[in-house]
């Protein structure tokens, strides 16, 4: 189970989440991973799930942010980034 929580104030935003992490098909966990990264100035990524398709992912969706700061692009790429790196992980672990 992740926990994910947030905040809004005044001057800010504040999410945090807790660290473990676990690897599908294997017995494979970690208790000290962030799950909330920073992919631009203005964009922050929390996720809960598969750490192994967040790994597929992450670098290219860093790259991408970090010369766009539109909420609306980076969550379209984001779509179809995770999307095309789950349906690669069903065939490979056949889900």
């Amino acid at each position: 189970m992740t926990a994910l929580i947030g905040r809004k104030f005044k001057n800010g935003v504040l999410i945090t989440a807790d660290k473990r992490i676990t690897y599908v098909a294997t017995d494979s966990f970690n208790d000290d991973t962030k799950k909330v990264i920073k992919l631009n100035e203005k964009i922050i990524l929390a996720y809960a799930g598969k750490k192994n398709i967040v790994d597929a992912v992450i670098d290219e969706l860093k790259d991408f942010s970090s010369n766009n700061y539109s909420l609306e692009d980076v969550s379209s790429k984001s779509k179809g980034l995770f999307s095309n790196a789950l349906n690669l992980f069903k065939e490979t672990y056949l889900i």
